[in-house]
């Protein structure tokens, strides 16, 4: 009977530790757990990305539990705030589009307890489509590259649908796109209405939810001009509707833009005023330099144009009635400005090509002025002011000074070709162009020849004049004419090196 008993007493004992354990309150873990601890793969998704989601109750030891998963308050979620799988580990879907808050509550209820529970806070970010243009501007029938990025899963390389104008692909009014990224936009052979285009990149991924609209325009910049065809109406400047003269088409451009200008004489007779300004980046461009001709007005004395910047290219200027006529200058550069490609045959008053003003960083080249019908008349090129300004593959003759240099200059003169004139290059006191070696960086390459003096320098600095082809060789100097060179000033004029 005793040990009957006593074995009825070890399985009582036995049964409530086995109880006791089955509550968890061994001497290991003796309290029920009052949370679940949530552990993310990630604390911050991008749109329709997946997060892995672990649940764990408070205290270790034990298996992963069992849980119903909600966001946002909702089991399972929904396709606003992404759902949510019922494992454990579950996965979390985030929304093609991302909340307006940015964030979704993640909330796991142990589904022994339901007073157990773990909450965990998603950052859930939107992408950000861009563009990326190389410019802002195009001219017509000419090309762009535009590139689009999307900020999206540490990706920045995506795939896009192009539009123009909201038309896939663009058409022949507004212009073309391809469907690569980068793209490439091709502009139409004329100005659209309005002078824009809106080019748009669509995320294929989600075309509906991720593009750029409308936050960069391309911008048409040219402006035609015809004589014979034009009208100087407002709305015009397309190639088939051009204006009529380059002044008016002055007063309607933007910055940067371009004047394209048709053959023809644009003068007085036309319309045309004197004392035109170029600046703003505006570019006057002729479409044939020998049949786009600029001509003054005999009875003004002021330039044809001033230049504060911008650029005038492939024109032939005429002094029209010379030497009757009263205009002085033909073309003023007072500010940083370029003249390239100009023809000048007939003398101004003074110079038909001059820079003046502090400040002033002009870019003279591939002109040609060529007073040999006029024998030692006046002046070719007259730099004065503080410019810095580059003569560049340009052509003198026939003048009484072919490049006139005074107060302070330091330009750089290269390439030139400056033969049959009085003086080639007349250098006053103060002024140091470098012809060739110099501080300036001169390659030289000048063709000095056939003048009466080919540079006469009363400089008080040592002038370099490194590079050049001289009449004779080795160039001869002064004071007997002709000759190469003469030192006027207490300076020299440094030729070869030492």
């Amino acid at each position: 009977m005793l040990q009957f008993g006593k074995q009825i007493a070890i399985f009582t004992l036995l049964a409530t530790i086995a109880f006791i354990g089955a509550c968890g309150s061994d001497s290991t873990n003796p309290v029920e757990p009052d949370g679940l601890t949530l552990t993310l793969s990630e604390t911050s998704t991008w749109i329709a990305s997946e997060v892995e989601i672990q649940a764990e109750l408070l205290y270790p030891g034990r298996e992963a539990p069992d849980c119903d998963w909600y966001v946002d308050g909702v089991l399972g979620g929904d396709t606003v705030s992404g759902s949510i799988t019922q494992d454990n580990p579950a996965t979390y879907t985030a929304p093609i589009a991302a909340p307006v808050s940015g964030e979704v509550e993640i909330m796991a209820v142990w589904s022994q307890d339901e007073t157990v529970q773990g909450i965990e806070t998603l950052l859930v970010n939107t992408p950000i489509v861009e563009l990326v243009m190389e410019a802002d501007g195009v001219q017509v029938e000419g090309e762009i590259e535009v590139d689009a990025e999307i900020t999206f899963d540490d990706r920045t390389r995506a795939e896009f649908d192009w539009y123009v104008d909201g038309i896939l692909g663009g058409d022949a009014a507004s212009g073309t796109i391809t469907q690569d990224t980068p793209a490439v936009y091709s502009a139409p052979s004329e100005i659209p209405d309005g002078g824009t285009v809106q080019v748009m990149a669509k995320w294929r991924t989600l075309p509906d939810l991720y593009f750029v609209e409308g936050n960069l325009e391309i911008l048409f910049t040219i402006k035609h001009v015809n004589a014979t065809l034009g009208q100087d109406e407002p709305g015009r400047g397309s190639i088939d509707s051009p204006f009529r003269t380059i002044t008016y088409t002055l007063g309607e451009v933007t910055p940067n833009d371009t004047i394209l200008v048709a053959p023809g004489t644009y003068g007085p007779d036309l319309g045309e005023a004197s004392g035109n300004i170029i600046q703003n980046g505006v570019t006057l461009r002729g479409t044939d330099r020998d049949a786009c001709i600029l001509e003054t007005d005999p009875e003004n004395d002021s330039s044809v144009f001033y230049m504060f910047s911008g650029t005038i290219e492939h024109f032939t200027l005429r002094n029209q009635g010379y030497p009757e006529s009263d205009m002085i200058w033909g073309i003023q550069l007072q500010g940083s400005a370029t003249v390239r490609d100009v023809h000048c045959l007939d003398p101004f008053h003074n110079q038909p090509i001059r820079t003046v003003n502090a400040g002033t960083v002009g870019l003279i080249e591939d002109c040609l002025i060529d007073f040999r019908a006029y024998p030692t008349e006046n002046q070719g090129l007259y730099i004065s002011g503080s410019p810095q300004s580059i003569i560049r593959n340009t052509t003198i003759m026939g003048c009484m000074e072919g490049i006139y240099i005074r107060q302070d200059k330091e330009p750089v003169i290269e390439g030139c070709t400056i033969s049959e004139n009085y003086s080639g290059i007349f250098i006053l006191e103060g002024a140091n162009p470098d012809l060739g070696g110099g501080a300036g960086g001169s390659l030289g390459m000048n063709v000095i020849q056939n003048n009466v003096c080919g540079i006469k320098n009363y400089s008080d600095l040592e002038v370099y004049a490194l590079y050049n082809t001289w009449t004779e060789n080795p160039p001869v100097e002064g004071p007997g004419y002709p000759c190469d060179y003469y030192n006027y000033g207490e300076s020299s004029l440094i030729w070869e090196l030492p």
